[in-house]
């Protein structure tokens, strides 16, 4: 199974996230019975006018970040205190909000019941993210000091989820003159079998100058069974939000910042601004 994309998986936690928000919402406001009232706004403003402050607090505080949210203690913190920050906010806000507070105790069983959800879905995530079926696997076109560079970022800036299984090269020389920090799996016609068997979930590209016509096979073989590809530059920048200079040659304009936001993050993204 291919993995998640690191857009995909800011997605999952949005949604998690909102899904949560509004359900303790909605029980909150009925058991506190104040759900039926003539001279309410009705249900679903209450709903939007959470959903836009939750997205707001949690891209601000940068709570969406994948990374932190592999592990389930930075997650769970992260997760809990923009909730804590979009729920007081929410409770502040008046007429498109619910009427909650005239009670002390039932806007305390808003945020309370509210972080125990959320600190337990991003336990959950963190979970789900570390099984196997969702591990990243990549194998890096080329072997020179571009490919060294993009294993030693993925390795250190990556969680534990992502893994470098090697790099392929038909350029024997330049392979065995590496610093050995990459595996070597042999040459392009190796990525046939790679992609063929499940192994290889991303296929990076760092190879100097043009692309070899072997390679080139290899790739439309690998788009083709929905493997992902990308250039080296633009996952270094993806990851590190610093453009590699020294290794992007002709590849300069695949180091924009839009690797990973996919068109459904970039529509969610977009629907909560306009509705701030």
């Amino acid at each position: 199974m291919n993995a998640s994309h690191l857009g995909e998986r800011r997605l999952l936690l949005l949604v998690g996230d909102l899904a949560g928000s509004i359900v303790v919402l909605l029980a909150v406001t009925w058991f506190a019975g104040v759900w039926g009232s003539p001279d309410n706004t009705p249900v679903f403003v209450w709903c939007l006018t959470l959903a836009a402050i939750d997205i707001t607090i949690l891209r601000a505080t940068d709570a969406l970040d994948p990374r932190q949210a592999a592990n389930p203690f930075s997650g769970g913190f992260e997760g809990g205190r923009a909730w804590v920050i979009a729920s007081l906010i929410y409770l502040a806000v008046p007429y498109l909000s619910a009427p909650l507070l005239a009670s002390r105790s039932i806007v305390l069983q808003v945020v309370l019941a509210g972080l125990a959800i959320r600190i337990l879905w991003r336990i959950l995530h963190a979970a789900l993210v570390r099984q196997v079926r969702l591990v990243t696997r990549y194998v890096i076109a080329g072997s020179g000091p571009g490919a060294t560079e993009i294993a030693k970022v993925i390795a250190h800036d990556l969680d534990p989820d992502h893994e470098v299984i090697g790099c392929v090269d038909d350029d024997a020389a330049t392979a065995e003159g590496g610093d050995g920090s990459v595996r070597h799996l042999g040459d392009y016609a190796v990525l046939a079998d790679l992609i063929a068997s499940g192994t290889v979930n991303t296929l990076v590209l760092a190879t100097a100058g043009a692309m070899p016509a072997r390679l080139q096979r290899q790739v439309i073989e690998a788009y083709e069974r929905g493997i992902r590809v990308v250039p080296m530059p633009a996952l270094y920048e993806s990851v590190t939000g610093r453009v590699l200079v020294d290794h992007a040659r002709e590849f300069w304009a695949t180091t924009l910042p839009h690797l990973d936001q996919d068109w459904a993050y970039r529509l969610a993204s977009r629907g909560a601004d306009l509705l701030a």
